[in-house]
Formats: structure tokens, C-alpha cells, sequence
């Protein structure tokens, strides 16, 4: 049972201490967890400036250290829209002197608007719209520089009355999905949809299926925990969901390097 998309105090819109995420994951059954709170090198976002790297380090590392009997504690971090800041990533990544042992590239932002902004609808067709959206994942994936693609279509968790429709766009997401897998990228099976109004993992069983027939087998699985007690929170589900998109592996990460874990 892993875990690796979460978030503290240290994302502007994360609550709680490491040590609650570590003691809620331990007690859920999990066996490896990684922290992966926001980097955004965007001015117009509202974390931009809010991330702070030494205090973070420090901190995950003595949950590391007070967990080592008992729980796998990976650090990560979310980077948004890292292709458009790449001269911020690679500061952040010196400084860090290799501390990371994975990233999550995310995009939250296109159309030089933030994904939930009602404005994207104002002068292009939901279509139109959405398809801007996957084009800025799909410069992103081909940018690479990261580990795991999170939340291929969060788009969807957005819809201002116009739900995506994921068929509609295929074509586009098996160009991303294709790019994804010769970079090494693995998608994730983000669960925060399940606990929103979209009833659905995020990228939809369907996506998943796409990727396991162009050769995809291992998948990122995470939770998008931003309080304590979602950390785990339906891990099954999205098990399940791998399984039956007919994934052999979870991904696990350690310095950068992928370690397949099998499916049950």
C-alpha cells in the first residue's frame, strides 16, 4: 500500500504536521508514503514564494528517522507546470543536493489562467477549451524533468457546467500517454476525484486502459491528501481500479530510481 501524493503545511493549501500524515498512514496499513508538497515558480499563483525548502528537508527527514520500523517515508515534491519554470526547478534541485527521491509534474495553470477560472469558457467551446488544457500537459510530458504525471486530466475536477467528456479527446491523451512512456514518466491514479464531485479517479479507468494497451504497466498511485486524515484514503479503490485496467505495478520511487512494486 503506497501513497506518494500528499500534502502538508508546507503547500498554502495544505493542513497539518508530517507526523500526523506519517501516524494516520502507519495506522491505515500502509507501507511506503511520500510527501510531495507544492513548488510553483508562477507569480499569479497562490503559492509562489510560500514553499520552504530547508525547513521541509529538515522536517521529513526526522520523520524518516522516527518511522524508520515502521513506515517508508519518500520525499517528494508537486512542481507545476515545470517546462515554463525550468531555471526555478533546477535552483530548487541544487539546493537540494539530490534530497528528492521523486517529482510530480502537475499543470494547474493554461491559458495563462488557473485550471478553475469560469474566464477559459468565455471565448472558446468547452472543446476548444479542454483541448488547450491537454496540449499544455502534452508540452509538459515532452518537456520532462519529473517522475510521475499527476492528475492527468484535473481539468475534469473543474467543469464550470461543462463536464469533460474524455473520448472527446483521445487522440491528444494517447499522444501524451505515448510521450509519457518513452520519457520514463509514470501516470498517476490520482483519488481525489473519488472524493469530489467527479465520482471518478483522475485520469478515469478508460485512460488507463489506453495506456496499458500501448505498453503501460506501472502507475503512480496517491491519494492528493491536503489534511491528515485523507492520507491512504481510498488506496483500495484505486488498486482495484489498476487492476482491472489490466496494471501489473505501483510505482515506488528512491532517489529518482523507479521500483516496480506488483500488484496484488
Amino acid at each position: 500500500m503506497l501513497d506518494y501524493h500528499m500534502h502538508t503545511r508546507y503547500s498554502v493549501d495544505g493542513q497539518g504536521e508530517p507526523e500526523e500524515f506519517c501516524h494516520i498512514a502507519h495506522q491505515g496499513g500502509l507501507k511506503e508514503i511520500g510527501f510531495s508538497d507544492h513548488f510553483d515558480a508562477n507569480p499569479s499563483d497562490a503559492s509562489f514564494g510560500f514553499f520552504e525548502l530547508e525547513p521541509y528537508l529538515g522536517h521529513l527527514q526526522r520523520c524518516r528517522n522516527a518511522y524508520a520500523d515502521k513506515l517508508s517515508v519518500r520525499i517528494g515534491l508537486e512542481v507545476g507546470e515545470p517546462h515554463k519554470y525550468p531555471d526555478d526547478l533546477s535552483a530548487l534541485l541544487r539546493r537540494a543536493q539530490g534530497a528528492f527521491d521523486y517529482l510530480i509534474g502537475s499543470v494547474h495553470w493554461y491559458n495563462e489562467m488557473l485550471i478553475g477560472d469560469p474566464a477559459h469558457f468565455d471565448s472558446l467551446s468547452p472543446h476548444e477549451s479542454y483541448h488547450n488544457y491537454f496540449e499544455e500537459v502534452l508540452q509538459m510530458v515532452k518537456h520532462g524533468g519529473f517522475h510521475i504525471l499527476g492528475h492527468l486530466d484535473l481539468v475534469s475536477r473543474y467543469p464550470i457546467n461543462h463536464p469533460l467528456i474524455i473520448t472527446e479527446h483521445e487522440e491528444i491523451v494517447r499522444h501524451i500517454l505515448s510521450v509519457a512512456l518513452a520519457q520514463g514518466i509514470v501516470p498517476e491514479i490520482n483519488l481525489s476525484g473519488l472524493r469530489r464531485k467527479t465520482s471518478s479517479s483522475l485520469p478515469p479507468e478508460q485512460v488507463l486502459v489506453w495506456y496499458r494497451e500501448m505498453g503501460g504497466n506501472t502507475v503512480a498511485l496517491g491519494s492528493d491528501a491536503h489534511r491528515p486524515s485523507e492520507a491512504g484514503s481510498l488506496n483500495q479503490h484505486g488498486i482495484e481500479i489498476a487492476q482491472r485496467a489490466g496494471l501489473r505495478y505501483l510505482a515506488g520511487f528512491c532517489q529518482g530510481e523507479l521500483r516496480a512494486v506488483p500488484l496484488p
